[in-house]
């Protein structure tokens, strides 16, 4: 049971430091969303479904990639 609850802590930490990252790259381009891990996954949802966002194509495919991390990360945890 110990090493379930490890796991798990190991997942939620990646979790956040992933969260904080895409935060971050955001950030620096100006936008700056809620805090919240849930308010923060619906708003890069969002931002990765806007075809009409100031964000480069590179940056764009990159947080939809980090938004389907994230996903999976969710599932697991």
């Amino acid at each position: 049971m110990q090493a379930l609850h490890r796991a798990r802590e190991r997942l939620v930490q990646d979790r956040t430091r992933l969260i904080n990252q895409a935060r971050g790259f955001l950030m620096e381009r100006g936008l700056r969303p809620a805090q919240g891990r849930h308010v923060f996954q619906r708003f890069l949802t969002q931002l990765v479904k806007d075809e009409n966002s100031d964000l480069s194509p590179r940056m764009m495919a990159l947080l939809a990639d980090m938004a389907a991390e994230l996903g999976t990360i969710n599932e697991n945890v």
